[in-house]
């Protein structure tokens, strides 16, 4: 039996060294798909930022193909390796990174959502009561309180926004939901709730489109929400 395993193996062909790298090589296709992605990233990024701001992104993408790139070439035997690494490493974080998209959302592209959803909502705070006292409507319009809900199939986003005296524009916060519930009455009658747990934040939707949205510290704002499609 020993006999024959020699035989066998004595009959295989030889393989070089070069050679078995380079049939097991996928380095240029890993870097091909990696590169791919990282620009539909960059892009989905860049097409919701204001003017200013594409500029200021494609300038530090400039610079971070650059920096890659030297680091890669100095430190390593074989670029590709490095390339690889620092491209996904890229591609995290533009995924994650929030930003304030030209909307006046302050948004991210986290597991891959595009901030441009199938849905939006612009929700207007006609009554608003901190700590169970009422402000008067001149307040609520001084402060331009209002709510935006972004919903796509697999992930839904909350904002609450307001004027900011410092930046003299409207800023919104955006969380995102931890869990939508979605009960009907009826056909026409369709009722949402969606929760954000760590910050203690829920925010209600009727069928007519008026919501309660409850910041969990006491804060409640009523008004009514329109439909705005992308």
């Amino acid at each position: 039996m020993l006999k024959q395993l020699t035989l066998l193996v004595a009959s295989l062909p030889l393989l070089s060294a070069t050679s078995l790298v380079m049939s097991q090589d996928t380095r240029n296709a890993e870097m091909a798909h990696y590169d791919k992605r990282l620009n539909e990233v960059y892009k989905v990024v860049l097409s919701a930022l204001p003017p200013e701001k594409q500029q200021k992104l494609k300038e530090a993408q400039r610079a971070w193909i650059t920096m890659r790139d030297s680091d890669c070439g100095w430190a390593f035997v074989d670029s590709r390796d490095c390339e690889i690494d620092r491209t996904v490493i890229r591609t995290k974080e533009l995924e994650e990174t929030w930003f304030m998209a030209s909307n006046g959302d302050y948004s991210s592209i986290e597991k891959n959502e595009n901030v441009r959803s199938k849905v939006n909502l612009n929700c207007t705070v006609e009554k608003y009561l901190a700590s169970g006292v009422s402000s008067d409507e001149s307040e609520i319009k001084t402060k331009q309180l209002s709510y935006r809900v972004a919903e796509s199939p697999t992930q839904a986003y909350v904002s609450r926004c307001s004027f900011s005296p410092h930046r003299k524009e409207v800023v919104c916060t955006r969380h995102k939901i931890d869990k939508v519930v979605t009960w009907k009455k009826s056909e026409s009658e369709i009722f949402k709730k969606y929760y954000a747990f760590t910050f203690q934040f829920d925010f209600q939707l009727y069928p007519d489109l008026s919501f309660v949205g409850n910041n969990g510290r006491g804060d409640i704002a009523y008004g009514k929400c329109k439909t705005e499609k992308d």
